[in-house]
């Protein structure tokens, strides 16, 4: 089991984003592929559930056959259960996979932060810093946590299509066409909401840096005056 927060982040690769994510993935391989596993067996049984629901009417109340039927009820319920434990077990590597790469986007932003030194407030507002760590770290590390549920959606699709195409093939044909074309649709929806996020995170930014320039101000005030104090108990010590 990974510790967290991890001994060394390692060296990234920054030449592109997409490079970075790729190494980021290449430290956490194995839960990687473990979430892929259980979430592709996950989201397949909840996909097989209703052609075994089909099945069990058609072979079995529709047929008058209380065989056919409770073998087709057991395959229900073997689909449940498989589909509870895979799911909790993507559940785990979910988890992990997000809190692996979110600790080590934290880190190595703590690490650059500490290796710049002063320099740091000249060339970037406190506020970004902050919001950098706990925001887009968070955000980033949650990619790793829905490529379990990605891979499953892709096969799940892939097994659904194939079954309706070999039940009826307009069917078949109306989800391999209709599904593509849904999701790309939904960027349109996604866009506005996309922005508004980005001018949230750029407030949230501007709003930390206030913070933190109202308390540095606040903590010279208050040293300040206690300076004036201290002044003014040494002259009227000295005036009596």
């Amino acid at each position: 089991m990974q510790r967290l927060p991890y001994p060394d982040p390692g060296t990234p690769d920054l030449r592109t984003p997409l490079r970075f994510l790729r190494w980021v993935a290449r430290g956490q391989w194995r839960a990687l592929l473990g979430g892929v596993f259980f979430g592709v067996i996950w989201m397949v049984s909840q996909a097989l559930f209703p052609a075994a629901v089909g099945q069990a009417i058609d072979l079995g109340i529709i047929a008058h056959n209380p065989r056919a039927l409770w073998i087709w009820g057991g395959v229900l319920a073997a689909l449940g259960a498989i589909s509870a434990l895979a799911g909790m077990m993507r559940h785990r590597f979910a988890v992990e996979n997000w809190l692996r790469a979110s600790f080590r986007c934290m880190q190595l932003i703590g690490y650059k932060a500490a290796d710049t030194g002063e320099a740091l407030p000249r060339r970037m507002p406190t506020g970004e810093v902050v919001a950098t760590v706990a925001s887009d770290s968070m955000r980033l590390g949650g990619l790793y946590d829905v490529s379990a549920r990605f891979a499953g959606a892709i096969v799940s699709y892939v097994v659904v299509a194939f079954i309706l195409l070999s039940k009826s093939r307009p069917l078949g044909l109306v989800v391999l066409i209709g599904v593509p074309v849904l999701v790309s649709s939904l960027s349109l929806i996604l866009r506005p909401l996309q922005k508004r996020q980005a001018e949230q995170r750029e407030q949230a930014g501007r709003l930390t840096t206030l913070g933190a320039d109202t308390v540095a101000g606040l903590r010279v005030e208050a040293e300040l005056g206690s300076g004036t104090d201290a002044d003014h108990s040494r002259v009227g010590g000295g005036g009596c």
